[in-house]
């Protein structure tokens, strides 16, 4: 369990034991042990390998060491508590004699975080924070690192994290929960991040198909509802922060799942940040361009974006499934066809416009493109809704027609990088975190 405190016997002769980034024991090693007689609060025990956050004695603040080794018990769980257990910080050499025994009553004590240690004081959002959030309940639709593959697992850490804010991410439509991983891993240790799978895509490849962008909100609402409802009016996070981020069509199903939770758990998220998408009223290609898309989507691809035809007729497994995610997903985006404003935010919206594009539109209208760029920027003209001889997916007006999604404040940021790059472009996340941080402080 994640409150159980372990004791470090092992090491005596090393000054400590070893401790490592990760939970891979190939993983980088820290450098510092971990010291003998140290107490540490279990975030996670797998395999062998305890995740810990230090509480009392010296060391990096956590990290992933091993239980055992050959054998003998490199730590054993036990009843002493650091008197300041309370405030979950890390304690000096200077005030290590103060553990409680069992039976003993705990006296706070006044003590300053060990070096690497995770303080929520020193955190660069506020000096006066939110209630710290219990971890997400995940599923399936909610995976974590270790739900991938054991080589892709292998290429990511496991940060301890402190969180007080929860955001939840929301991806386009060929995407997939592991293009999504080194975003969710990097994000401040005062965040945690969970990234929605849809069915059909990533770890759930084998799952049918949604019809509808309205089944596909079944499913996020089943699986994201009981991590939601923790915040409602009475629950164990109650006034805890919640934010969404979502890419291109991703942005189409958080307002569906917006305008649920506030029908049924009476809740609004602090911040809903969008990446290359305007409002969900906002068709995604032109009638041609669908009519093209149901009759020949090869056709329509090789209008659209070429570079999707490479995955098609390849006779092999990956390929077919990005095919079919593309095409399948086009026509979802395109077939939700929601009322202008059904549902208005009452958060700050920040949506992030990939201006690349626009700079190809500029490029033709100075006739600075050689015959092939002509041919394929006349191509996608015929097939997006955008302004005549605009390749763009939407308009810059378009964009900033979010302002009347939101009773708050709506920024809309121009960034000069590709739709797809605009996920997790560092404007992107100084934008998301720089938010957030603010948020915090109100």
């Amino acid at each position: 369990m994640a409150d159980e405190v372990w004791e470090v016997i092992g090491g005596g002769d090393k000054g400590g034991i070893l401790v490592r980034k990760g939970k891979d024991t190939k993983s980088a090693e820290e450098s510092e042990r971990l010291s003998t007689g140290a107490l540490v609060r279990q975030v996670a025990l797998e395999d062998g390998r305890l995740h810990y956050k230090l509480l009392l004695g010296t060391g990096p603040g956590s990290g992933w060491v091993s239980v055992s080794l050959k054998g003998k018990d490199l730590l054993v769980l036990t009843d002493k508590r650091p008197a300041s257990a309370a405030s979950s910080s890390a304690v000096t050499p200077a005030s290590a004699a103060a553990v409680v025994q069992p039976g003993d009553s705990a006296k706070p004590i006044e003590s300053a975080p060990a070096q690497g240690s995770a303080s929520r004081e020193s955190s660069p959002a506020s000096s006066v924070l939110p209630p710290e959030l219990p971890k997400i309940p995940r599923g399936v639709a909610l995976p974590t690192i270790w739900d991938l593959p054991d080589k892709r697992r292998a290429m990511f850490e496991d940060p301890y994290r402190e969180p007080f804010v929860r955001l939840f991410c929301f991806y386009g439509v060929a995407d997939n929960f592991f293009e999504w991983a080194p975003f969710m891993q990097s994000a401040p240790e005062w965040a945690e991040v969970a990234v929605y799978e849809c069915k059909a895509h990533g770890l759930r490849e084998k799952e049918p198909w949604d019809a509808s962008m309205e089944d596909r909100l079944e499913d996020a609402w089943a699986a994201l509802r009981p991590a939601l409802a923790q915040h409602r009016e009475g629950a164990d996070c109650e006034g805890g922060l919640f934010a969404f981020m979502a890419h291109s069509s991703g942005a189409q199903l958080v307002c569906l799942l917006a305008e649920r939770i506030r029908r049924e758990l009476s809740l609004e998220p602090c911040a809903f940040f969008i990446a290359d998408r305007a409002p969900p009223d906002a068709r995604a290609i032109s009638d041609v361009g669908y009519e093209m898309l149901c009759k020949d989507p090869l056709k329509f691809f090789d209008h659209f974006s070429p570079g999707v035809l490479n995955y098609h007729g390849k006779n092999n497994k990956v390929s077919d499934l990005m095919w079919e995610r593309w095409k399948n997903g086009m026509h979802l985006t395109q077939e939700h066809n929601p009322k202008t404003c059904y549902h208005v935010f009452k958060c700050p919206i920040y949506c992030i416009v990939a201006t690349e594009i626009f700079q190809r539109d500029e490029s033709f209208r100075e006739d600075k493109l050689d015959e092939a760029g002509k041919s394929s920027f006349l191509k996608r003209v015929l097939v997006t809704q955008s302004k005549k001889d605009s390749a763009a997916d939407w308009d810059l007006e378009q964009y900033d027609q979010w302002k009347q999604w939101t009773t708050g404040p709506c920024e809309v940021i121009h960034v000069a990088c590709g739709h797809s790059e605009s996920r997790f472009h560092e404007r992107t996340k100084e934008t998301v975190w720089g938010a957030l941080k603010q948020i915090a402080r109100q």
